[in-house]
């Protein structure tokens, strides 16, 4: 695999439409797509199989905007790839992690005792669980997608412009 072949700051972007604005920003709903291209074009693993089976459901999400957004306005949204990686570490590998460090701890200190290690096991995936999500509260603001630009469509919502082109706030020390 090329390792230049996606830059260090590579967006994950997505379209949404705003369904609630407020003050500040507003709500948007985006509806994900039932697995790749390949999969959507029937040439793919599989997944696209087993999304044809069930609409996908629709995500909404807060975003902040420095410009007033209307009911129905269509933007793009995105969030850095290293965020998502870093929100997936936090929220599988810390509780993972702590629970096989408590179970090997219980091993040590009570060879003897068998109940041991699947107790210390989990109560080090509770404590995980607990520690994941006291974090990603206090970091709430690193993980929020962010508005990349507004669309402007015509009548028959075919993207004719876009009113906002800059990045602003995709920085990786912004935590609004």
């Amino acid at each position: 695999m090329d390792r230049d072949a996606l830059p260090d700051d590579s967006l994950l972007i997505e379209t949404a439409r705003v369904v609630a604005p407020f003050s500040g920003g507003a709500w948007v709903a985006v509806v994900p797509a039932g697995g790749c291209q390949r999969c959507q074009s029937r040439q793919g693993c599989g997944a696209g199989l087993l999304s044809a089976w069930r609409r996908p459901a629709e995500r909404r999400l807060a975003i902040l905007a420095d410009r007033p957004l209307r009911v129905g306005d269509s933007v793009r949204i995105g969030i850095d790839s290293k965020r998502v990686l870093n929100g997936a570490l936090l929220v599988y590998g810390l509780p993972l992690c702590l629970s096989l460090v408590a179970g090997s701890v219980a091993e040590m200190a009570w060879p003897s005792y068998q109940g041991s290690v699947p107790m210390a096991f989990g109560a080090g995936l509770l404590a995980g669980f607990g520690v994941s999500h006291w974090l990603a509260r206090r970091w709430a603001g690193l993980y929020r997608p962010r508005l990349m630009e507004i669309l402007v469509s015509n009548d028959n919502n075919e993207i004719v412009d876009t009113r906002l082109t800059s990045i602003e706030g995709m920085s990786k020390g912004d935590t609004r």
